[in-house]
């Protein structure tokens, strides 16, 4: 049995926390709290150069791919696996803001899928007959394919191959439109209404964004980490769903994924400036014990990513008991996040989990 990334973020939330769904009564001090403020500073200094710096980065990958194609040599493979290395890394940036555009298109799990699927990628390849954009082929498309193709053992004489060249073609092509469409709709008109809709209202961007923040911190604790540690499989590493195998790069898409949460929970934003946050509002709700809780115990899981080497499966083998640590660090701070940070904003959990938190 799999367990696809997709399938946490579209069906794998099966319970609904019942300590998330108390919504919160008019509080008068949070209503001195300019929540707009918030929105804006997140929305235009967080969200927007997200998704500015993917698109450059997929661009660049782009031309690597180019360049290569036009030079294949160990020079060029190199670059355009570092090159890899660091789209993979800007997309963790905005895989949380997974609604208005980019929830049209289904960007995380378009872009994000994994463990890919290698056998549907060589047949796909194989027939030089499929459509990538159908839900069958979502686990055979997206960074995670291309992360396979580009890092694949003898990567130099394979990606000479005319049918290979066609696939990666063709995933590139998708993924830069599909980039492309979500930046332009933020910046056309989606960034104005994100800023404007501050209520609590399941539809508002308020309770959108902390649901997806939410949602995407425990995608982080479950299926970069929890997963393949063996928590859901008696203890067991499934060393098959992993991250990045190919790239041995698990452990660091991880700590970039788990630090771009933090920025919208501090508001730092991409110009190194920080301004409000969600730590911001708890701030003005008197939750300040909350917030240094959320920020000490963010600082040890930081501490405790930064201090392990890239190989996820590596670190199975050989560090387990660190692993095991870590993966609680994370489970305490769902507790913070989804029960006590969500409670105070007044926010309902909209998204289904299995999780037990």
């Amino acid at each position: 049995m799999k367990y696809p990334y997709t399938t946490f973020i579209l069906a794998a939330y099966l319970l609904v926390s019942s300590s998330s769904c108390k919504k919160k009564v008019e509080d008068p001090i949070a209503s001195t709290f300019k929540k707009g403020e918030m929105l804006n500073h997140i929305g235009e200094q967080i969200i927007l150069p997200g998704y500015e710096g993917l698109h450059l980065e997929m661009e660049t990958l782009d031309e690597k791919w180019a360049t290569f194609k036009s030079t294949p040599d160990q020079t060029n493979l190199t670059a355009l696996q570092d090159q890899w290395k660091n789209t993979v890394l800007s997309f963790q940036h905005v895989k949380m803001f997974e609604f208005g555009p980019s929830s049209q298109v289904g960007l995380r799990s378009s872009l994000g899928t994994f463990p890919t699927d290698t056998a549907k990628i060589q047949s796909n390849m194989a027939s030089g007959s499929y459509d990538l954009a159908t839900a069958a082929n979502i686990d055979a498309s997206g960074l995670p394919a291309l992360e396979f193709l580009f890092f694949q053992t003898d990567a130099l004489s394979k990606l000479q191959v005319q049918a290979v060249q066609n696939y990666v073609n063709d995933i590139l092509s998708k993924s830069l439109t599909e980039i492309t469409y979500v930046l332009d709709q933020w910046k056309g008109g989606y960034l104005a209404n994100f800023k404007e809709s501050t209520g609590t209202e399941s539809t508002s961007a308020f309770s959108m964004l902390i649901n997806e923040f939410n949602k995407e911190y425990e995608l982080a604790k479950n299926a970069k980490l929890g997963i393949p540690l063996g928590k859901q499989s008696l203890g067991i590493a499934q060393y098959e769903y992993i991250e990045a195998p190919y790239a041995q790069f698990s452990i660091r898409i991880l700590e970039e994924n788990v630090r771009s949460i933090l920025n919208v929970f501090q508001g730092n934003g991409a110009n190194g400036v920080r301004n409000l946050g969600l730590d911001d509002y708890l701030l003005a709700l008197e939750k300040q014990a909350l917030v240094d809780e959320i920020n000490t115990e963010a600082s040890a899981i930081i501490s405790s990513l930064a201090a392990l080497s890239s190989d996820l499966r590596f670190e199975i083998d050989n560090n387990t008991s660190e692993l095991n640590s870590l993966y609680v660090k994370m489970q305490n701070l769902v507790v913070h996040f989804k029960t006590d940070m969500t409670s105070a904003f007044g926010v309902l959990i909209t998204y289904q989990d299995n999780d037990g938190d």
